[in-house]
């Protein structure tokens, strides 16, 4: 879908000294995006049972980016569901329903009928990271030991402050058995 020079200035690897050739690149982008969303048209309802064997068969250098890559494109379209407020389970249950019409019309998909299909998203706003910040450094202020879940979510969402606080009671917490221990052993010892 993208060349090599759409892949650059994406990662920000490339820049424009000339406002009207970024422009341009943008706009290259966008029709190209279109274009491959559109293409997938093409491939799924003509792509034959060989060709799609030959893909299948192929061995990828890393097939988790090829995972990767369909997660990417199910968010992308999912993303786009939201911002023009359509419905998402609709076109999601068309996509089953075309790959068992087609995909059994023109490669070995099995032939069933798809009834229903339901898809429940449960969502819930994030923590800033002013908010995290704040619950971590009153855990470690009150002495109250954090959590996995704490620690997830600092490292995820909070901020550098948070992400070097945690960083600094993780070590704290490790001198502190390390002396624990000592103090074990020394009470073994001399009792």
């Amino acid at each position: 879908m993208f060349d090599s020079v759409d892949r650059e200035y994406l990662r920000g690897q490339k820049e424009y000294q000339v406002p009207q050739s970024e422009y341009e690149r943008r706009k290259v982008i966008r029709q190209r995006l279109f274009d491959g969303i559109v293409d997938f048209v093409e491939a799924q309802q003509r792509l034959s049972n060989w060709n799609w064997q030959k893909f299948l068969d192929q061995d990828f250098e890393d097939e988790n980016d090829l995972i990767d890559g369909m997660a990417s494109a199910i968010a992308l379209f999912y993303e786009y569901h939201q911002a023009k407020n359509k419905d998402f389970e609709r076109t999601l249950g068309r996509a089953i329903e075309e790959a068992h019409t087609q995909g059994w019309a023109k490669r070995d998909m099995p032939n069933h009928e798809v009834r229903n299909v339901e898809l429940d998203i449960d969502t819930a706003d994030r923590p800033s990271p002013k908010e995290v910040r704040a619950r971590i450094t009153q855990k470690i202020s009150d002495g109250v030991p954090l959590t996995d879940t704490d620690i997830a979510e600092g490292l995820r969402w909070g901020d550098i402050e948070t992400k070097n606080a945690i960083e600094e009671h993780g070590k704290r917490q490790k001198e502190e058995r390390a002396l624990d221990k000592k103090r074990e052993w020394f009470e073994h010892k001399w009792g």
